[in-house]
């Protein structure tokens, strides 16, 4: 497979959707690398979980391409948050059907990424997906999971104005937090984009999804890289938050088999 060629396909399609504006031009830049980073993180987990041959390659092209979605959303209308605008993982499977990027594939195998990248941003996945699907699903999300961490570090840390494109609209106030996103991920839950309201609503979503990992080596990259401590560090230490953080910290290390519990 020549990946290589994807990743300048990719590239290019990006720069179609170029404007010379800064600010937008930011947040088309910010997924293009988004895509080659979870792409990259996709690498470590089929090396590090064995996967192989066909699978391996559907795969790495289902990561590289998930948010290509993202780049028609954003032009068309400024925002990253689906509920305001649509699904970006549908726009993604629609883009896939353009001639030039996935078309010179079997046919089951432009089936088989199309429905990785179509799944890849629903709350929770099929129990019951044939495979290859089911691997190559379960990876990229994975994947994608790894990245948003220190995106989600950069842009919710310090005192900076939030990036209302990145935070989905999100406020930033040091305490405020909604207790239906808390009460989700203490239960083991993910949370639901479409109750964040505050700063540190989103934190807590993405620290929930230590409950929706799908592979040893992604827990295993999350643990090492040690983004889920810098991204707890940025929530108040008040008791409810407290509480959470050792709840997610407890079972990160519980998760990982060569972790001490």
């Amino acid at each position: 497979m020549d990946l290589d060629r994807h990743i300048r396909r990719l590239a290019e399609h990006s720069r179609q959707h170029l404007i010379g504006t800064p600010d937008y031009d930011y947040h088309i830049q910010l997924k293009l690398e988004h895509s080659l980073r979870v792409l990259d993180n996709a690498r470590e987990i089929v090396e590090g979980d064995g996967i192989t041959g066909r699978t391996r390659d559907l795969t790495l092209l289902a990561a590289l391409y998930h948010d290509i979605g993202r780049f028609t959303q954003y032009a068309r209308y400024r925002t990253y948050n689906d509920r305001e605008s649509a699904n970006h993982a549908r726009l993604g499977v629609l883009a896939l059907r353009t001639p030039g990027f996935i078309d010179h594939l079997p046919a089951a195998d432009q089936r088989l990424i199309r429905a990785a990248i179509g799944l890849h941003n629903v709350k929770t996945l099929p129990s019951s997906l044939p495979e290859p699907l089911n691997t190559a699903a379960r990876i990229v999300r994975d994947s994608d999971k790894l990245d948003i961490f220190p995106v989600m570090i950069t842009h919710l840390g310090g005192d900076k104005p939030l990036d209302p494109v990145v935070v989905l609209g999100a406020t930033q106030h040091p305490t405020r937090y909604t207790q239906s996103i808390l009460q989700d991920v203490l239960a083991g839950r993910t949370g639901s984009y479409s109750e964040i309201r505050w700063s540190n609503d989103f934190k807590m979503l993405v620290a929930g999804w230590i409950n929706d990992f799908n592979t040893e080596t992604g827990l295993d990259l999350l643990a090492r890289s040690g983004n889920m401590e810098k991204l707890l560090a940025l929530l108040p230490d008040i008791p409810e938050i407290i509480k959470l953080k050792h709840r997610i910290l407890n079972q990160l290390h519980y998760k990982m088999p060569s972790s001490p519990c």
